[in-house]
């Protein structure tokens, strides 16, 4: 196995070099200051970082004087996302860079990893978060107990059939009925709106319609739709479960 054309047992100084990792959790000191984190982590490379630039880019002016364990969540990963990247790296790894963030943390985070990406580095994320890997990802693997289910770009991932589904809301339609259709691969009920996953919408709907015309059945917002990444994902844990 090569990693930017260098075989990592023989060339790991060199590559060292050229590649930057984000872990999920650090082992920087709780009572170092982030001017002292940057300082340190920028001694370790020869020649000039992209320490001031990191500065600005991620907002950590306002805390160079605050010591490490004093930070939120958020600013703890603008922190280590500055520290892995101060090399400028060509090939950057990720480890779920936005776990325990609130939402608008998160979002910012995501901003800021489009502004690598567009810098040029090329970026490796490992998430839990299906939205993360739809909003940030140019190639998706899916991996399931360690083992490749899917590889492509999140459009044609979502073009699978298993992410289509019918989507509605009913006060009376039958969880149990819609189970039974032939076409119908998994269905989700929450109160009153239901999500039908169908490999024939088509015929899916109109066994639906019927069904609602035979038992008076009425039906609000009825539409066509594709799922989400999380929905495929959770395709491939059923059929992992049935077999």
């Amino acid at each position: 196995m090569e990693v930017l054309g260098l075989n990592p047992e023989k060339q790991l100084r060199e590559l060292n070099r050229r590649i930057g990792v984000q872990f999920q959790a650090t082992s920087i000191q709780k009572k170092m200051k982030v001017k002292e984190a940057l300082d340190l982590f920028s001694s370790f490379y020869k020649g000039k970082t992209q320490k001031d630039q990191l500065i600005d880019m991620l907002g950590l002016g306002e805390k160079l004087n605050v010591h490490f364990e004093d930070l939120s969540g958020g600013w703890k990963q603008r922190v280590t996302l500055a520290l892995a990247t101060l090399h400028q790296p060509e090939l950057l790894f990720l480890d779920e860079p936005s776990m325990g963030l609130d939402p608008h943390a998160r979002r910012e985070m995501w901003g800021m990893i489009r502004t690598l990406r567009d810098n040029g580095s090329t970026i490796v994320v490992t998430t839990h978060y299906m939205e993360e890997a739809e909003k940030l990802c140019d190639r998706v693997a899916m991996i399931y107990s360690g083992e490749l289910k899917a590889l492509n770009n999140p459009d044609a991932l979502l073009d699978d059939v298993a992410t289509h589904y019918i989507g509605f809301e009913s006060e009376r339609m039958s969880y149990e009925y819609l189970l039974t259709l032939s076409d119908v691969v998994r269905v989700e009920k929450d109160e009153a709106d239901f999500k039908v996953f169908s490999e024939d919408l088509q015929h899916t709907a109109y066994q639906i319609f019927t069904y609602c015309h035979e038992e008076n059945i009425e039906l609000k917002n009825f539409k066509f739709d594709r799922g989400s990444l999380d929905d495929l994902f959770v395709q491939y844990l059923e059929k992992e479960k049935t077999g």
